[in-house]
């Protein structure tokens, strides 16, 4: 009996033996904790990655301190190459979905795939034109007149647009002001109107010659302006604006309205010498009792790209590999100040279909307004906010001037401080991953794949090895316990009136204080910590320490200045 008993111990304790063995087989290598965090081999990972690589450059990101490369949806054909290259060199790596096989299914190499890309991108509401407030308003297309031999514009000007009314306007471009367009209308009742156009804006366009019926011929002056109502940008330039051209008595019956280019454009102002090239284009007239030209017709934006696209690929990559990671990019939208005001479903179905998620800002190269980094890590915050529980975000920040077409020649690249704020206030407002942009475009000329000063490299180096070290609390760290900031008020707008973004994050028995100045003046803020669990804190990379005095403490800021506190027992 006690033999028979040993055996079906033995052999109990072989098959529990063989399930913890297969459990630990099935048990990916990389995954997601409850709380959002990366864990690889059962560790907690800090994804640092930089922004679409050539495999060429993938030892050099290294060298700078990037555990893990983006790889562009260029990479389709090599992308099995590019893995067993990232594997090779300690490395991961974020290929497009769209790549995905399985040929290349549970590659080591794999970190997550991406499922889409700046997908909240807006396409605005259709122009259209609320003309219930006077029902005996006039309305008249630009770009349908009875009659026309006004030369129409090269396409720059001569687009089709949402923006317009119907679509598309009149135009006229080049050097030959010649023609005139004949459209016919009828008033429904006598009185006096007042002509609205909504046109090509008129400081930088040539006047307009308008005439009702055989009433003499006016010409604009040089010196209209538009109206705030129904503006419109169509890009690269060309605004569309509301100008009030005249008032017009008006018989019930019909009529009609002459219009023609006025040779000499308008350049920035009346008192400036006409340029001899034409630009002249108009959306729409409008003969109105009312004072001032019709309200729009508010309609929602819509996305480029709906989150139906970005659910098909993540349901794509699911079917093929259930334990695949799916990661999306969003442009900075969602944030405020950088609002197209697209409704909050769409971004609650792009955190649907994700498990994780991130997006871009660069205040200073991409939008030449360094006095904006704060938003670097308010934007986390707000994205964080945004997301579903247990899904990271990650924040990707410039790295060098990336010389844009639409920028200033004067647009600069981050500094490497500005560069280390932007990551730690990113990390500071809940980022669990942070990326890197290191092209610059050379504004349509000169394509480098890594703009980077010495300065940036020394800082990529030394910051990337600082979140390295502090992997664990970063992505770990419990955050349910208080910390209240201080004393750090100021009159800096972009900041949101507070100088300092930090965040609390207790693990293994530690509380790391990660704190940020995010202004350009000097702070002296005070940190109070619930349950503190020594009376001194040690500065992280720092030989000093500060002691608390009953949770709290207080300390010097320059502007853009990073502090990491460890408190202990």
């Amino acid at each position: 009996m006690m033999q028979r008993l040993s055996v079906v111990a033995t052999l109990s304790a072989v098959v529990l033996s063989a399930l913890a063995v297969t459990a630990a087989a099935a048990e990916p290598r990389v995954r997601l904790a409850r709380n959002g965090a990366v864990l690889l081999n059962g560790k907690p990972f800090l994804p640092i990655f930089v922004w679409d690589q050539p495999a060429s450059l993938y030892e050099m990101q290294k060298g700078l301190g990037m555990n893990t490369i983006h790889l562009s949806m260029q990479k389709e054909e090599t992308i099995k190459g590019d893995l067993d290259k990232l594997q090779s060199l300690g490395l991961l790596g974020l290929p497009p979905a769209t790549a995905f096989s399985a040929e290349v299914k549970g590659h080591p190499a794999a970190l997550a795939w991406t499922v889409e890309h700046e997908p909240n991108s807006a396409v605005p509401g259709a122009y259209k034109a609320d003309l219930s407030a006077d029902p005996t308003a006039i309305w008249i297309e630009g770009e349908k007149p009875k009659t026309n031999t006004i030369k129409p514009a090269t396409p720059w000007l001569n687009l089709e647009s949402n923006q317009l009314s119907g679509g598309h306007w009149l135009t006229a471009l080049g050097t030959d002001p010649s023609g005139q367009a004949v459209y016919e209308f009828e008033a429904a009742k006598d009185g006096q109107y007042n002509l609205w156009v909504r046109e090509f804006a008129k400081n930088w366009a040539n006047p307009t010659r308008w005439q009702i019926d055989q009433s003499p011929a006016q010409d604009t002056p040089r010196s209209l302006r538009s109206v705030s109502e129904g503006r419109a940008d169509l890009g690269a330039g060309r605004g569309v604006y509301w100008c009030k051209y005249g008032q017009v008595e008006l018989k019930a019956d019909k009529h009609t309205l002459t219009v023609s280019v006025v040779p000499g454009r308008t350049v920035g102002s009346a008192d400036a010498e006409p340029a001899k090239d034409v630009i002249w284009a108009v959306d729409a007239f409008c003969l109105t009792t009312a004072n001032a030209p019709p309200k729009t017709v508010v309609i929602e934006p819509t996305p480029i790209s709906p989150p139906e696209v970005e659910k098909a690929a993540y349901e794509k990559l699911k079917a093929a590999d259930p334990q695949a990671l799916a990661w999306n990019i969003l442009g900075a939208g969602f944030f405020p100040p950088y609002s197209n005001k697209l409704a909050r479903h769409y971004y609650d179905d792009w955190s649907k279909y994700t498990d994780i998620t991130s997006f871009d800002l660069y205040p200073v190269t991409g939008w030449d307004a360094p006095g904006n980094l704060p938003h670097v890590g308010l934007a986390t915050r707000k994205l964080v906010s945004l997301s579903r529980p247990g899904e990271p975000v990650w924040t990707i920040v410039e790295a060098s001037d990336q010389q844009l077409s639409w920028t200033s020649p004067r647009t600069r690249g981050s500094t490497g401080q500005e560069m280390r704020a932007e990551v730690w206030s990113a990390v500071a407002n809940g980022a669990k991953g942070i990326g890197y942009f290191t092209i610059a475009f050379g504004r349509g000329k000169n394509f480098q794949w890594n703009h980077l000063t010495e300065e940036i490299q020394a800082e990529l180096k030394r910051t990337n090895a600082e979140l390295t070290e502090l992997a664990g609390p970063i992505v770990l760290g419990d955050t349910r316990k208080t910390l209240v900031v201080s004393g750090d008020e100021t009159k800096d707008q972009a900041a949101e009136g507070r100088a300092i973004q930090a965040i609390r994050k207790d693990y293994e028995g530690k509380s790391y204080v990660i704190a940020v100045n995010v202004t350009r003046e000097a702070a002296r803020p005070t940190f109070k910590l619930d349950s503190a669990p020594g009376a001194t804190a040690a500065l992280f990379k720092e030989s000093r320490r500060i002691d608390l005095k009953d949770g709290s403490f207080s300390d010097d800021f320059k502007p853009l200045d990073v502090h990491v506190y460890v408190i202990v027992k």
